[in-house]
């Protein structure tokens, strides 16, 4: 017995049991990329950095991407604070989308004041501290104010000058592939629906009510901006109007002469088949769709009418 324990030790010896498996570590939950935990607790990291103070509690969507919140800096300045995070070693494009926005002129941005960069176990954390912006953005004046920007002539002359003004800066990078655009429009309108652009310009590439404010036009979030079809922009943002349709109506007049060229009508039913499909999956009221999908085909009509040369 003495000699099997011996034995059973030097076999032990020479050929080591397995290790047991260990668990694997969980996964960082990622939205686009960047994480979605430990948001609050970067925030208080950031402010302390910065040598600023916080005002009040960031603000956050559960699972979104980044947290923001209003600070003052120790000469009285008031800013603001924008955190995110992404996996140490992850390229996110994103990211340096927004980067190199800071370069842009001639666009109404909010004021650049400090940055900082850090790590804290896996996750390298960036945040952006902006003067603060004193005016609502779209969702505040609609929702929280009552009001509806289609009759105010001033900002729809602001968003178009705006407009012009990315469309003309100089990029070489993407927002929208090729690719992308031809198997978004043919998925939800067909084979016969027009799909290549032939005039791409920049495009801020996420042009909704929480990146503009009212009443005099300033525009927020940089991570997408690139090239697009032609009025992709516009587009986006009239879509993303649904909820005011008053409003939606009054930019799908404003922009109709964008809208009836073909590669403008390009960018409309893409940003028309996104909105589709995001309404779909979210489950919104019907009528919403049943309303971009009117859009959708007034902008057709308009491109073959146009196409054709046939006049009323």
């Amino acid at each position: 017995m003495v000699f099997r324990l011996i034995a059973d030790r030097a076999l032990r010896a020479i050929n080591p049991p397995a290790p047991e498996p260990r668990p694997p570590a969980p996964a960082i939950p990622l939205f686009y990329d960047f994480v979605t935990s430990g948001l609050e607790v970067a925030f208080e990291a950031a402010c302390e950095r910065l040598q600023v103070t916080s005002i009040q509690p960031p603000r956050r969507v559960p699972g979104s991407k980044s947290c923001g919140g209003p600070v003052e800096a120790r000469d009285g300045t008031a800013g603001w604070v924008k955190v995110s995070g992404v996996p140490s070693g992850h390229e996110n494009i994103r990211r340096e989308r927004e980067r190199s926005a800071r370069a842009i002129a001639n666009v109404r941005t909010p004021e650049l004041l400090a940055t900082t960069e850090w790590m804290s176990g896996a996750i390298e954390w960036q945040a952006v501290l902006t003067r603060f912006v004193a005016l609502p953005d779209i969702n505040q004046f609609v929702s929280d104010a009552g009001g509806s920007l289609a009759r105010n002539d001033d900002w729809i002359a602001q968003l178009r000058a705006t407009l012009d003004q990315i469309a003309a800066i100089p990029t070489a990078h993407y927002c929208l592939t090729e690719q992308y655009v031809a198997g978004a429009i043919v998925a939800r309108f067909g084979p016969d629906a027009p799909r290549v652009a032939g005039e791409w310009h920049t495009a801020h590439g996420d042009l909704n009510w929480g990146n503009l404010t009212v009443p005099d036009l300033v525009v927020y979030d940089w991570e997408t901006w690139g090239l697009a079809p032609r009025a992709y922009d516009a587009a986006y943002l009239m879509v993303h109007s649904f909820l005011d349709p008053n409003f939606m109506a009054r930019l799908e007049n404003e922009f109709s002469d964008e809208f009836s060229t073909e590669s403008g009508c390009v960018g409309l039913l893409v940003a028309c088949a996104e909105m589709l499909n995001f309404i779909e999956a979210r489950r919104h009221d019907e009528h919403h769709g049943r309303n971009i999908k009117a859009i959708a085909h007034r902008g057709l009509a308009r491109y073959f009418e146009a196409a054709s040369g046939v006049r009323d």
